[in-house]
């Protein structure tokens, strides 16, 4: 496959952009500085942040897919999407907006190195 994801973002960056003044870098906090001088923090690429390369990436039949990547973007993330900007609009939900927010959420444990390694 020509056009596989490799960078598996496990929190959204549609969710960090919402922390972002420029829609392209947020503030991120180092947990582990090795020098005084070094701030804490600092403005970090969204693109470059909350993500591990071939996360979902899976072999079948000899060739990489990212399948389970696609899915979760299709079928979670984006139906939640709108749903957000609802709420940030102070705008009334529907029950699919409930349903597709509730999904959203239980996506985001899934969708932890962790929890998919399990």
């Amino acid at each position: 496959m020509a056009n596989i994801t490799r960078d598996s973002h496990y929190v959204p960056q549609a969710t960090l952009r919402r922390w972002s003044n420029d829609g392209k870098q947020i503030l991120a906090y180092r947990t582990l500085v090795p020098h005084v001088n070094i701030p804490e923090w600092s403005l970090k690429s969204i693109r470059g942040l909350a993500y591990q390369r071939d996360l979902y990436t899976t072999l079948s039949g000899g060739q990489e897919l990212d399948d389970f990547e696609r899915w979760i973007t299709k079928e979670f993330e984006e139906r939640a999407l709108e749903s957000i900007n609802k709420i940030l609009a102070n705008r009334q939900l529907t029950r699919d907006d409930w349903k597709h927010l509730t999904r959203f959420v239980a996506a985001q444990d899934v969708r932890t190195p962790l929890n998919f390694m399990e």
